[in-house]
């Protein structure tokens, strides 16, 4: 079974405390929520950890259905992948690298429509030995490294490269 609080503490690893970048479009960060994009968790100041998680649990990990994921290093990477490129953008990301890794041609392609539905699911639980999970997970990183590079932010590159790309937890 998949934990929220490893994906977490995964996610909140990379993101840090305080941060206040005139690079970052996001204005000031405090544990990854961008004053821009998180007004009411700033209304009192920064938010807090307490804040922090409340929001990661409600905004991206429970919309995105992580615990229905077997996966616990597929779940931290669709997690961490939507809390910095949002939740249509990771999903997007979890279809494509799906489509991309079947290995069934009878198997008719997923839509790549940003929706954590039951067949997106479904096909990401096929991934259920360590090697597909690997192949899957690695994909993942390759789609989002893309992105990356394709904002042409290089600010930041050497950064989301450092920390966001890889990343792999042997669990057992």
């Amino acid at each position: 079974m998949v934990d929220f609080y490893k994906a977490l503490e995964r996610t909140l690893g990379f993101e840090g405390g305080f941060s206040d970048n005139p690079n970052d479009s996001g204005g000031r960060t405090m544990h990854g929520l961008s004053e821009k994009w998180f007004p009411e968790a700033w209304e009192d100041g920064p938010p807090t950890l307490s804040v922090a998680r409340l929001i990661y649990r409600e905004h991206f990990w429970l919309p995105l259905r992580c615990n229905l994921l077997n996966s616990q290093n597929i779940a931290n990477e669709l997690f961490d992948t939507a809390v910095n490129i949002g939740l249509h953008k990771a999903v997007v990301i979890l279809q494509q690298s799906i489509n991309m890794l079947r290995g069934d041609d009878d198997v008719p392609p997923l839509t790549e429509d940003g929706r954590i539905g039951p067949l997106t699911l479904k096909s990401a639980n096929e991934f259920d030995n360590e090697s597909l999970e690997k192949a899957l997970f690695n994909f993942m990183n390759y789609m989002q490294a893309a992105r990356y590079i394709s904002l042409h932010n290089r600010v930041f590159l050497r950064g989301w490269f450092a920390h966001r790309i890889g990343g792999w937890v042997d669990y057992e």
